[in-house]
């Protein structure tokens, strides 16, 4: 990440992942529709990429970790 640190800091939007997860929303139930409000900006490292298929319609889902300089957040 200290690499990519300059470009980041110039990057306008772009919010550190404890910040984001400081502002995480309520929960959404499915079907319902999302708020552009909710949407951010975040910018680092993708850890612990999986990829599953659900049991109830298989379809297919990913989880995963993203890292920052600040926190990581799952």
């Amino acid at each position: 990440m200290d690499k990519y640190a300059e470009k980041l800091r110039n990057l306008t939007g772009v919010i550190t992942t404890a910040e984001a997860l400081e502002r995480r929303p309520q929960e959404r139930r499915w079907g319902v529709q999302p708020d552009m409000a909710d949407e951010i900006q975040v910018a680092g490292i993708i850890h612990g990429l999986r990829v599953q298929k659900a049991r109830r319609d298989q379809r297919l889902y990913a989880q995963a970790s993203l890292e920052d300089a600040t926190a990581r957040s799952s």
